[in-house]
């Protein structure tokens, strides 16, 4: 306990100092560090759930994704619910407001949307796992008010299809992947520039490369 201790984050520290219900830091531990701790733990404690998805034909439900912040308010999806059951996206202000902006309809629209929508050439763009023409994920745009768009459709072949991880911009172009498609069927790193024009940076290729991409890519240094 005393080594595992020495060596952990604050986070886990203050957790584990908790649970064993420690009364005093460990010898060495400064002054500034014990604040920190302590406070970390205060602000644990002041959690308060804003907003509860009810889940009903004028709400949303599963909000799988985080939140995006624009426009002085938070954005995001659910998976499902609304009239439709396809997803919503909404928006939520800091004091637990909550209004759907815009209810997914299913192909040609988009259904199924899974991570928040990200600020982008003067809207909000994001990915649903289903919809779109195909009926194999789409990505669109939507407006401050709701306004929405389908940006592109994917066709199921080398350009992949279930888009499932989230957006993200790097000078001036989209980037994404897809779960299954592309020339090995194991999902896609793609790029989307402005106009909506798709292509294709990498597929995946099973056990010598990885495959069925989850997650958000993230720059760093020049490369994704």
């Amino acid at each position: 306990m005393a080594r595992f201790l020495a060596y952990a984050p604050c986070c886990a520290f203050v957790a584990i100092l908790t649970a064993c219900g420690a009364s005093q830091p460990p010898t060495g531990v400064s002054t500034g560090l014990q604040a920190e701790r302590a406070s970390f733990v205060r602000a644990s404690d002041r959690f308060t759930a804003i907003y509860s998805f009810r889940g009903g034909s004028g709400d949303g439900a599963y909000p799988n994704g985080g939140l995006t912040v624009a426009y002085g308010v938070l954005y995001g999806t659910t998976a499902g619910g609304g009239p439709t059951g396809a997803g919503t996206i909404y928006e939520i202000s800091p004091s637990g407001q909550e209004s759907p902006i815009h209810i997914f309809a299913g192909a040609p629209d988009g259904d199924d949307p899974w991570p928040p929508p990200i600020r982008f050439n003067g809207g909000l763009y994001g990915t649903t796992a289903g919809g779109g023409a195909n009926n194999l994920g789409a990505v669109f745009k939507i407006g401050r008010y709701g306004a929405e768009r389908i940006v592109y459709s994917f066709q199921g072949g080398a350009d992949g299809t279930q888009p499932i991880a989230g957006l993200m911009h790097y000078d001036g172009t989209l980037y994404g992947a897809t779960l299954y498609g592309g020339a090995n069927s194991d999902g896609t790193i793609f790029a989307i520039d402005r106009r909506g024009k798709e292509r294709v940076l990498h597929s995946f290729g099973g056990s010598s490369d990885g495959e069925n991409r989850y997650t958000t890519l993230t720059a760093y240094d020049g490369v994704l």
